[in-house]
């Protein structure tokens, strides 16, 4: 074997001469007497240490003379130091200072110059987040349950959502809540409107509403008490069933019971679009033209399945017409795509179209798609599903309180997976105007 030497020449391995040796040994030398003039013109770690107060130099020389006598080598002691004396260095500093955790929680130490309060003072950004993010602890609904005189709950079932019935669970449900000393009445519904007039028919000191469906179920339902305080618990039997994953709702029995007795409420956020309220997200243009397709075909139950071939259809027929889109009287889109107004940010299949929604922040978060054919539409979907679309090239997004699209011929419109109409639509917010049962209180 041979390696090279800087001049070209060629050095058999393991065979050195005696002038390269002392070369290299020179060199050594002379780059040990470097490093020891560097070093002694540097402070060490024990200097610093005792400027900063932490250890005395006799302390730091006795910790020495022990390691020694131990067989603890010296370079051990003086890489603990240099560990030390790095901490040390953030003793001081104003944003970095140590935590004392006391029975309140953590207590964050004084800043000990004007400077580092002046810093300490300035405000952060600080990303929006709903109470249910923040995790709030655990509160009674007002009128809980257990305070009220009446004791009658309400459950309102639509018998044809999502791809299978829904008899047993609610037999399961009627009998757990029986057993908790509920009055309970089952009403099923027979067509769209009905879960709207059952819920307006609710008295006010009711203990609270249960929805068996999907999100359309729960959007009639909130519509029919028209911002009454009465408490609503979802059990999800819908096909997408967006409301009920975002509330992190369960749907076996004894959840759901435990729940109803002891509720722990949230609330959120209703969506008003020409008339009608929904709570979760609204699409404007090709989505909801699926929706429709999917409406003329459905003759009962339906699973994901069913969309297959109205999607496909209107991948390839969907011609993405112009539309115009307005937030609080301003003009932010003109031209050729597809826009969703909403209030969470999931959607269909776990999208996060708005990515950026809150569910009790008072706004509409507006996603907006400069759409023009089918390789456009991929790459956004591709996108979408990366959950990198926000700030992409093509991808407008803005919040608002009042939101108009428009466009030249009518579009379709669908709120929460059905079909509203067609363009111009206008959505408002009605903050707070709706409450859900979250989970269970503990004892």
């Amino acid at each position: 074997m041979c390696r090279p030497f800087s001049d070209g020449a060629i050095e058999p391995v393991g065979m050195m001469n005696a002038s390269a040796m002392n070369a290299r040994n020179t060199n050594a030398r002379m780059n040990a007497t470097t490093i020891e003039s560097i070093v002694s013109r540097t402070p060490s770690p024990v200097d610093r240490l005792a400027a900063a107060g932490a250890v005395s130099t006799g302390a730091w020389e006795s910790g020495m003379s022990s390691s020694a006598k131990g067989g603890r080598p010296p370079q051990a002691a003086h890489i603990a130091a240099c560990s030390i004396a790095s901490h040390a260095s953030y003793i001081d500093h104003p944003i970095l200072e140590p935590t004392v955790v006391g029975r309140g929680g953590p207590v964050k130490k004084e800043p000990t110059d004007a400077a580092a309060s002046a810093r300490l003072d300035t405000p952060r950004p600080v990303r929006r987040r709903s109470s249910l993010h923040q995790a709030p602890p655990p509160r009674r609904c007002e009128g809980n349950v257990e305070e009220r005189v009446n004791r009658r709950i309400d459950v309102i079932v639509n018998p044809v959502a999502g791809g299978s019935r829904s008899g047993q669970a609610v037999a399961r449900l009627r009998g757990a809540l029986r057993d908790l000393g509920f009055d309970v009445l089952i009403r099923q519904t027979r067509g769209r409107g009905d879960a709207a007039r059952f819920a307006n028919e609710i008295a006010e000191d009711a203990a609270l509403v249960v929805a068996v469906g999907g999100d359309g179920t729960v959007n009639e339902v909130v519509s029919g008490l028209a911002g009454r305080t009465v408490p609503v618990l979802i059990v999800p039997r819908g096909t997408e069933n967006i409301l009920a994953k975002f509330l992190g709702v369960r749907g076996d029995t004894r959840w759901l019971a435990a729940a109803a007795a002891r509720p722990r409420c949230m609330d959120f956020d209703a969506v008003v679009a020409n008339g009608r309220r929904f709570l979760c997200v609204s699409g404007v243009g090709f989505d909801a033209d699926v929706v429709r397709r999917l409406e003329r075909r459905r003759r009962g139950h339906i699973s994901h399945f069913d969309y297959f071939w109205p999607l496909w259809r209107t991948f390839w027929s969907w011609r993405f017409p112009p539309l115009r889109v307005e937030v609080d009287g301003t003009r932010v889109f003109e031209g050729r795509g597809l826009a969703f107004v909403g209030n969470v940010p999931r959607y269909a299949i776990d999208l996060r179209i708005l990515r950026e929604a809150v569910c009790d922040d008072g706004l509409l978060d507006v996603c907006i798609y400069e759409c023009a054919g089918q390789e456009r539409l991929l790459a956004h979907s591709a996108l979408t599903l990366a959950r990198r679309h926000i700030g992409r090239p093509g991808v407008y997004y803005h919040r608002g309180r009042h939101v108009r699209v428009n466009a030249d011929q009518p579009l379709p419109v669908e709120v929460d997976g059905e079909l509203l109409g067609e363009t111009p639509v206008e959505y408002t917010i009605l903050p707070r105007a709706a409450r859900f049962v979250v989970g269970a209180l503990s004892a």
